[in-house]
């Protein structure tokens, strides 16, 4: 009996002393880790470095506008001109044409001024200035037996009286008669042709010569 109190009292002994060693080490390890621990310092956030390949593509810095090129001043251009342009050669005219043709002193001397149709089909700028010639009737004229042709002095057709002015000149020269004419061809800048002239009745070639030099003088 007295051996088992003493086996009892070893047994104790030995706890208690192993327990006060156990709980020595623990209170120095926490308090090793009491001293250790430091608060943290105010300061800068460290920030995770990023690599390049992660980083949001950063857009090129805008090019710098180019100025404006410079505008050329246009030089204001010549206001068309609104009445018919001359543009005549100075080209002198032959009047011996007239002593060939026939003249009524019979008739009454009268003129008569008109245009000369269709000289786009027979007419250049080289025909442009001073002309004369004649008038006479087409009668075999396919489009209108009426027509009266314009003929330069050296046999040149210029054209034809206008159907226009046909009844004015019918009643002009009611007995269709080779009548003389003097005027201009002129052209607008677009190449139109056109002609005033002057027709006189064949009464003598005095009078006819007067009045047409005087028309295109």
């Amino acid at each position: 009996m007295f051996f088992i109190i003493y086996i009892a009292i070893i047994v104790l002994a030995l706890y208690l002393i192993l327990h006060d060693r156990g709980e020595g080490e623990g209170k120095s390890r926490r308090t090793q880790n009491r001293t250790g621990y430091r608060p943290e310092q105010p300061g800068p956030v460290p920030q995770t470095p990023v690599s390049p390949k992660a980083q949001a593509p950063v857009s090129p810095a805008p090019k710098p506008l180019e100025p404006a090129p410079a505008i050329k001043p246009v030089a204001p251009r010549p206001a068309a001109p609104t009445v018919r342009t001359l543009n005549i050669m100075e080209r002198p005219l032959s009047w011996e044409y007239l002593s060939t043709l026939d003249y009524d002193e019979d008739i009454d001397g009268d003129t008569m001024e008109a245009e000369i149709a269709g000289m786009k089909h027979y007419c250049t700028l080289a025909d442009l200035g001073p002309v004369n010639g004649i008038i006479k009737p087409e009668p075999e004229n396919p489009h209108d037996p009426r027509a009266h042709v314009v003929l330069r002095a050296d046999g040149k057709k210029l054209g034809y009286i206008p159907r226009s002015m046909l009844d004015d000149f019918e009643d002009f020269n009611g007995d269709d008669l080779v009548c003389p004419f003097a005027g201009q061809i002129k052209a607008t800048p677009q190449g139109f042709l056109w002609a005033d002239i002057l027709i006189a009745l064949p009464e003598s070639l005095e009078y006819v010569l007067e009045e047409l030099t005087e028309y295109v003088s």
